[in-house]
């Protein structure tokens, strides 16, 4: 007999040839040729030996040695799991790598009788559990954009302060007039009043010298004495007259009273000279005379009346006046 090569079948059946070099696959369909010895070394399959060992190798009912899977073409996967199934994996790894120990003799070995598909369903079940702990941490981990913003709102929350109430600010009150420049400016427009009608009486008095319009005269005397009614009046009236000095109130009322005597004799003159044939510069008529007396009084307490004026006026910026303009 000639030296032909030795063969022998591989897990799937195929007859595969010997040589000096037993190849790792199968030719024909691919199935892994190497197996493990007792003491776990890689070896080629159909051996009674181990070549690096040398310890006799195991086979199974059938005279037939178990092949495993090559460590460098079947690696593990690499998907990151969570610590349970991580064990799990790492356990399966190690039940199908360490070698069991052989039963007594005359009994059968069952270990190997599930040959290299053993293997391919560990390793399935190692990938199965791999997927299933990489989506569970997926999913408990959220998505990171919701995270930043939760983390983000709760910070915002964490760090808001409350919006301050801001009361508005009461409107400003003007400043408070003092009750004493109140009644003077309220008096000084009084005698705005009471220096136009005497610049009104000066102009008749000096046309009826004149023996002018004599009429208009007599009506300008009259208008003259109704103005000084109402002065009077109002004088009577006025809103804190008490803050003004009681003397100075007094001489400003007993001047305007005579005044109004004054305009009242003089309207009588007018008339007169109007009657009797005018007499230019007619100081003897009767109602001139008869305003010689009120005309006195006037005088003294419009003087009176203007010194105590003029030492409050100007504290107000109010106008001061000489006796003979009221």
């Amino acid at each position: 007999m000639g030296n032909a090569p030795v063969s022998f079948v591989c897990p799937n059946g195929c007859e595969v040839p010997q040589g000096a070099e037993t190849p790792k696959f199968c030719p024909k369909c691919g199935s892994n040729l190497m197996t493990a010895c007792p003491s776990g070394h890689l070896t080629p399959a159909g051996g009674r030996f181990c070549r690096q060992c040398g310890v006799v190798m195991d086979t199974d009912a059938a005279g037939t040695q178990s092949t495993v899977a090559d460590p460098v073409t079947e690696a593990t996967p690499t998907t990151t799991i969570p610590l349970a199934s991580s064990k799990l994996a790492a356990a399966a790894t190690t039940a199908a790598a360490t070698p069991a120990a052989p039963p007594p003799a005359g009994v059968p070995d069952k270990r190997r009788r599930g040959g290299p598909w053993l293997v391919v369903a560990i390793a399935a079940v190692v990938v199965v559990l791999g997927l299933a702990g990489g989506l569970i941490f997926v999913l408990a981990s959220g998505h990171p954009s919701h995270s930043n913003a939760s983390a983000s709102s709760a910070n915002n929350t964490q760090h808001a302060q409350p919006t301050p109430i801001v009361t508005p600010a009461p409107a400003a009150t003007p400043p408070t007039v003092p009750v004493e420049q109140q009644a003077a400016e309220a008096l000084a427009t009084l005698l705005t009043q009471s220096v136009a009608d005497r610049s009104a009486i000066n102009a008749a008095s000096d046309d009826v010298a004149a023996c002018g319009n004599l009429s208009q005269d007599e009506q300008t005397f009259n208008n003259a004495a109704t103005s000084r009614q109402n002065l009077i009046s109002s004088l009577a009236s006025l809103q804190n007259a008490s803050a003004l000095p009681a003397s100075m109130i007094q001489s400003l009322n007993a001047a305007w009273q005579a005044s109004e005597e004054v305009d009242q004799d003089y309207a009588g003159w007018a008339s007169d000279e109007e009657s009797n044939g005018c007499t230019p510069n007619d100081t003897s008529d009767e109602n001139y005379q008869a305003a010689e007396g009120p005309n006195q009084t006037a005088t003294q307490n419009k003087m009176a009346f203007a010194t105590a004026w003029d030492a409050i006026a100007p504290t107000y910026n109010l106008s001061t006046y000489q006796w003979n303009q009221l």
